[in-house]
């Protein structure tokens, strides 16, 4: 009762992949993706190691495929032009794209330095 009533106010809850709090969009992942990784990228750069800033290197190009697929399908944008749309009648292929996202922002929300 209480996901229906969460579902009609337009609040969804995911609980695939573990406990999560509310579900967001792909292109609220991919925005918070990027964000992520500048972040990264950022701690990474103004390291003194030269090994974090080798590992820079590849990372920002990690992040340049990341915008690439992104802008390539139109994963951070909202509307009808967006990833989110174009997959509201294959809930698998969402449910999979939206996994491998919250996989990525989990992975990198546990890169700290």
């Amino acid at each position: 009762m209480l996901i229906y009533l969460l579902e009609i106010i337009g609040l969804t809850l995911l609980w695939l992949g573990g406990p999560r709090i509310l579900k967001m969009s792909i292109a609220e992942m991919v925005n918070k993706c990027f964000i992520a990784f500048k972040e990264l990228c950022e701690l990474l750069n103004n390291s003194h190691d030269d090994e974090f800033r080798a590992a820079h290197e590849a990372y920002r190009d990690e992040l340049g495929r990341f915008r690439i697929w992104a802008g390539n399908i139109a994963a951070h944008r909202t509307g009808l032009s967006s990833l989110d749309h174009r997959l509201r009648d294959a809930s698998r292929l969402k449910a999979t794209v939206e996994n491998y996202l919250d996989e990525l922002l989990r992975v990198l929300d546990r890169c700290e330095f």
